[in-house]
């Protein structure tokens, strides 16, 4: 219809609008050109018309135009729908026409203005739309008289609609901060107007006009909203939610802002904190309540969810600071009647249940049963974002903790619901939510709720002031800490997805940090009994990680046949411990990154954009792909995860920022040639974003499995720390190490280098070094030979964990030095620990083998060693002469224990033949002049003189 010649629908009704018919036929002319505005093609033409029509007189003609006089225009005279407003609407108090100007403007604002709008007869620019939206709809609405109370609130709701959605697309700029000129003979010199949302937010961020009758609105609509004996418009409720969402937006882009506004000089420009205007004394009440009023919000259960939701995201903007948020508890806690609504609304939230399917794809807040999951993960992102930060704060408040300043919030003692007067709190509604959950399948239907669950009890387990209260009410009252490792480990197939292609979805990777916040806290409860000597809580968990699940007495395997990779470890039982079932959750495998296939973008500029646009807080982003020339992209920004430390400190890219930077890139593109080729372009935007998003993807899959295992080598380093003070014999905790190192070198062997792979080797280290202390130690159960009876038993399990170790030392790549470092200090560990016990001098001897033990040991030792041929000890010799300082001294001792074990002094003639003995002796005199700068009195670095000692320790092979 819009293309049709003979019709020309909206130049028509533009037309019909300039004629002197009735007002209700404006009104519904202009709700249908807000109809066509939804195209994006039409809007971009429409603004050019809209303009030349002058409903709103952005201009001072002399001659007045056909369809000004109809709106009122004479002469000079300001007209239009202005006019329309004023002396007609105002005195009948009915707006169908206002409205109906403020529908359109709505659907237009979709499609950013040109910047050139009204070039030629003012000053270019959208500010005389904004000023009428600002100045004369919402800072104005409730001075006028309605016929129709519902109406009022109507107008104010599409005021802000159109100043919100401004602001929302708003993206700070330098050039928004260096003023501008725009120059004509016909109107000389006149300063070009900022952007509609630099202009909005520098309002709200400074006690204006604007910001006031927002703090007002927010303040009346809750008095309305929260009076059960008055019925709530739907009208109310919006324009309540978008004052609140303009708040909540400022906050978003304040830290950018005013970030700008320091790096600019000579603006001009004043601001204040956001936070800090929202402090300001109310007029109503007389107290600096505002930020009170935003809580009380997220209480109003029987209302819109979005207003809740709102609410406790301006209350996480606001605790970020932690004067405001110390200020906002004293004030909740100066009215008991205010703190126990506030606590109650909160459990509320959290414990309201909701029919209907949870969106795992697109739009999370698309559906109800959506923004009530948001209001719960939001709650528990303000618990833990606030858990550290000086008492009094929202975190102690929401979770029973005391908060008077009479007492210390250490002293608290939290008690179940009811018991010595205790109210229900938030730390009860997380309990409830994740003890319902082990029945119900709440750790998979709903999983990134979990996980914050548990993130938060980790928070309060590991915090200064809060750990013993917590640690005590967790292990006393609930049993939490052994009824929740007996439902480890978690299932991630269970939310597998037909179309993953191999890597884990959002839901799987949030079961896997749930299952890491478990473990981290688990870890903390068995060191801090085990500190206290708490033997019987500690000797629970260790038992539940440790015990066979089939016969506690059952014998290790110990059948090895080195013909086969898989037969080295089969001295395993087919059941497995908790502790090894808990590694079986992690994915070893290295993800495939997916690729670029470019035809009009660089492949190297792609990068260096991607890496521009890397994000340090995660950002959800769902992309659903459609046509080339449309995308469908949602996104949501949430504080859940901070990305810092290991693989997550970079990677993870900020698709919306993208998004932005390679639109800019093809509204860049001229020429006839360009225009025919922004079709394929947009393709290829298309294209680029599916790659970022599956490469999202897998860096949270890799992230998930590395944050999975750091905390399961937490949790093993203090269950093996805390087995002797449990009364664990040592056979249980040689078998167990056995267990795990051999469980280690088999996740990794036969597959290519990962980002574990270093966690792993250093985990694998550390347990040699337990298991070398342990086999050291003599046991109470040996007989007067020296022999208890179990030593022939570790002998083919040994000889198993070193081939393990030296087939990954030679898969290892050499530019992972890290992982190469603790395989080899790994298999010297193991060398000294079979090391001959009559070699031993200066040291006790273990009695856990015999001498014909010994010799077995050895021999299958050499065996092994040498099954790898030159290629192993080409590997090692090289790593001798030519790594780095710590790495040489690890192949030197490495070297000389060899050496050492080798009688047929095979390796001492490899070594020589090769060059390696020479080039050893030379590098002495190659580094003489280091060492001699060794003797100065303040010596740079002493690398050089631990490197000479390590030559001349294995100097014996020379």
């Amino acid at each position: 219809m819009y293309e049709n010649q003979s019709w020309l629908p909206v130049a028509s009704l533009f037309g019909l609008v300039g004629c002197p018919v009735p007002r209700e036929l404006k009104a519904d002319v202009l709700e249908t050109l807000a109809v066509f505005a939804r195209t994006p093609e039409i809007a971009a033409s429409m603004w050019h018309t809209l303009e030349v029509a002058q409903i709103l007189t952005t201009s001072h003609s002399k001659v007045p135009t056909h369809d000004s006089r109809a709106f009122g225009h004479h002469g000079n005279q300001d007209g239009g729908i202005q006019v329309e407003l004023d002396e007609l609407e105002s005195q009948i108090e009915e707006y169908c026409l206002t409205r109906a100007f403020l529908s359109l403007l709505n659907a237009l604002i979709d499609v950013p203005p040109p910047p050139g709008l009204g070039t030629g007869h003012r000053v270019p620019g959208f500010d005389p739309y904004l000023e009428f939206v600002r100045d004369n709809m919402f800072l104005k609405f409730d001075s006028r008289g309605y016929r129709n109370a519902e109406e009022k609130w109507q107008v104010a709701s599409l005021a802000l609609e159109i100043l919100h959605k401004l602001l929302l697309s708003y993206e700070v700029s330098p050039e928004d901060f260096v003023n501008q000129y725009y120059d004509t003979p016909e109107m000389g010199g006149a300063m070009v107007p900022k952007q509609p949302g630099h202009t909005l937010l520098l309002h709200m961020l400074n006690d204006s006009k604007l910001l006031r009758k927002i703090r007002s609105v927010i303040d009346t609509a809750y008095l309305h909203l929260s009076d059960p004996g008055t019925t709530s418009s739907e009208a109310l409720a919006h324009t309540a939610l978008l004052c609140l969402k303009m708040l909540e937006t400022a906050f978003s882009k304040e830290s950018s802002f005013l970030d700008q506004l320091r790096n600019t000089h000579d603006h001009g420009i004043i601001t204040s904190p956001l936070n800090e205007l929202l402090g300001s004394i109310n007029s109503r009440t007389g107290k600096a309540d505002f930020i009170v009023t935003i809580a009380r919000y997220a209480t109003l259960t029987e209302c819109s969810p979005e207003l809740s939701l709102t609410a406790v995201q301006i209350l996480t903007w606001v605790c970020q600071s932690h004067l405001s948020g110390s200020q906002t508890v004293n004030h909740i806690l100066s009215d008991k009647d205010v703190c126990s609504e506030i606590l109650q609304g909160f459990v509320e939230q959290l414990e309201m249940e909701v029919e209907g399917q949870l969106p795992t794809e697109g739009d999370p807040l698309s559906s109800v049963a959506g923004v009530h999951q948001a209001v719960k993960l939001g709650i528990l992102t303000l618990l833990s974002l606030c858990v550290d930060h000086p008492p009094p704060n929202i975190t102690h408040l929401l979770l029973g903790y005391e908060t008077s300043s009479e007492k210390s919030v250490s002293d608290t003692n939290l008690q179940d619901p009811g018991v010595m007067g205790a109210p229900r709190t938030c730390l009860h509604s997380i309990l409830s939510l994740l003890e319902h959950g082990q029945d119900s399948g709440c750790h998979y239907s709903n999983p990134k709720l979990a996980e914050l669950c548990y993130k938060v009890i980790y928070q309060l387990c590991v915090s200064r002031h809060l750990s013993t209260p917590t640690l005590r009410y967790l292990r006393s009252n609930h049993e939490f800490f052994s009824s929740q490792l007996s439902k480890l480990p978690l299932n991630v197939s269970i939310l597998q997805d037909e179309n993953d292609e191999g890597v884990l979805n959002s839901q799987q990777v949030a079961v896997l940090h749930e299952e890491a916040w478990l473990i981290k806290t688990l870890a903390v409860e068995l060191r801090m009994t085990t500190l206290n000597h708490q033997r019987s809580h500690a000797q629970r968990i260790v038992n539940l990680l440790l015990n066979e699940p089939t016969n506690e007495n059952a014998e290790i395997d110990h059948t090895t046949d080195y013909g086969e990779q898989s037969s080295d470890f089969n001295f395993l039982h087919e059941k497995k411990r908790k502790i090894l079932l808990l590694l079986d959750s992690v994915d070893f495998s290295e993800k495939d990154t997916p690729i670029f296939d470019l035809q009009f973008f660089d492949q190297s500029a792609m990068e260096e954009a991607i890496k521009s646009c890397e994000a340090k807080v995660k950002i959800y982003v769902s992309y659903t792909p459609t046509h080339a020339h449309t995308h469908t992209i949602t996104y949501t920004r949430t504080l859940t995860h901070t990305l810092t430390g290991g693989v997550s400190g970079g990677g993870y890219t900020d698709v919306k920022a993208l998004h932005r930077l390679l639109m800019m890139e093809l509204n860049m593109l001229q020429g006839t040639g360009a225009a025919g080729q922004r079709q394929s372009v947009l393709e290829e935007i298309h294209e680029i974003l599916v790659v970022v998003v599956m490469r999202n993807r897998v860096f949270d899959c890799n992230h998930g499995n590395s944050e999975l295992f750091e905390s399961w080598r937490q949790l093993v380093e203090v269950a093996l720390h805390s087995l002797g003070q449990v009364g664990v014999k040592s056979e249980v905790k040689v078998a167990v190490l056995f267990e795990l190192i051999q469980d280690l070198l088999l996740k990794v062997s036969g597959s290519d280098s990962s980002e574990l792979t270093s966690s792993v080797q250093g985990v694998v280290l550390m347990l040699l070094s337990h298991l070398r202390q342990t086999l050291a130690t003599p046991t109470e159960n040996q007989d007067a030979d020296g022999s208890d009876g179990l030593s022939s038993l570790y002998v083919g399990p040994l000889h198993a964990i070193l081939k393990g170790l030296v087939d990954n030392l030679l898969r290892s790549p050499s530019s992972n030095q890290k992982a190469r470092a603790y395989l080899s200090g790994a298999l010297l560990y193991y060398l000294v620990l079979t090391k001959r016990q009559k070699e031993r001098q200066g040291k006790q001897a273990s009695l856990w083998r015999t001498d014909k033990e010994e010799d077995t040991l050895s021999s299958g030792n050499l065996s092994v060693l040498s099954s790898f041929g030159e290629s192993f000890m080409d590997m090692v010799a090289k790593n001798a002469c030519s790594w780095h300082a710590v790495s040489r001294m690890l192949s030197l001792s490495l070297l000389d224990a060899i050496v050492a074990l080798d009688y047929p002094s095979v390796w001492l003639r490899f070594l020589s033949s090769k060059g390696y003995l020479q080039n050893l002796c030379a590098s002495v005199l190659w580094e003489d002049e280091a060492l001699v700068k060794m003797t100065t009195p303040t010596p740079e670095a002493l690398r050089a003189l631990y490197v000479y000692e390590s030559k001349m320790v294995g100097s014996s092979f020379n």
